[in-house]
């Protein structure tokens, strides 16, 4: 079985990505049931690893990870896949996770019943998803204006890895004054996109400035 890494240097091409982990489980899970079921497994696992070495690398090694993203052969439909829906499912855990600590806890809660806190977690999660879709194609279109390349899958690129900051405070989403959390996740979600706007969109540096403050 393959090991799967984003890091260049770890036995794996450079442009290697959680898409072309997506492609392997649909083609290797069609050559018969017990190799699916040991391969899957193993799949998945070699998927979620390469999750959190994704995660790690956007705030550790920004501009190398970000350099290696503009590489990889990947669709929109797979970082969906493999990415934004692993993660948003992640968020949902964490922030009903939260909500029941604060239940626990708290004699009042937080006044909200099991369906109340799922169903506010989905709409937070559609809203970030939507979100990032539209900010890509405000991205993609305003490229040109700032002689940067016009790519939409490089705008979705820019934009869904660089929403990864509002995961780390889906724990404490649901928490009453949990405000300045969601100011550090945002400033997060700046700091990406500025590190990661000269590398995906490939903007002139005078171009910089401006077209951040417009996105």
């Amino acid at each position: 079985m393959r090991k799967y890494s984003f890091a260049p240097g770890a036995g794996e091409p450079a442009g290697l990505c959680l898409g072309e982990l997506f492609q392997c489980v649909t083609t290797e899970t069609d050559t018969g049931s017990k190799h699916m079921k040991t391969g899957t497994s193993s799949l998945i696992v070699g998927a979620l690893r390469a999750l959190a070495e994704r995660v790690r690398g956007l705030f550790v090694n920004t501009a190398e990870t970000w350099k290696l993203i503009a590489t990889e052969r990947v669709s929109i439909a797979q970082v969906y896949q493999s990415y934004l829906l692993p993660l948003a499912a992640l968020a949902a855990v964490l922030a009903l996770l939260g909500w029941g600590l604060i239940e626990l806890v708290s004699p009042d809660g937080l006044g909200m019943t099991v369906p109340m806190a799922v169903s506010s977690v989905l709409v937070l999660l559609v809203m970030v998803l939507v979100g990032i879709w539209m900010l890509a194609q405000a991205a993609d279109a305003l490229a040109p204006h700032f002689q940067a390349r016009k790519s939409e899958l490089r705008a979705f690129k820019l934009m869904a890895y660089s929403a990864t900051p509002l995961v780390l405070v889906a724990l404490f989403a649901l928490m009453p004054g949990a405000v300045w959390l969601a100011v550090l996740a945002l400033a997060g979600v700046l700091w990406l996109v500025w590190v990661g706007l000269p590398r995906l969109m490939r903007c002139p540096q005078p171009q910089r400035m401006p077209y951040f403050a417009v996105l």
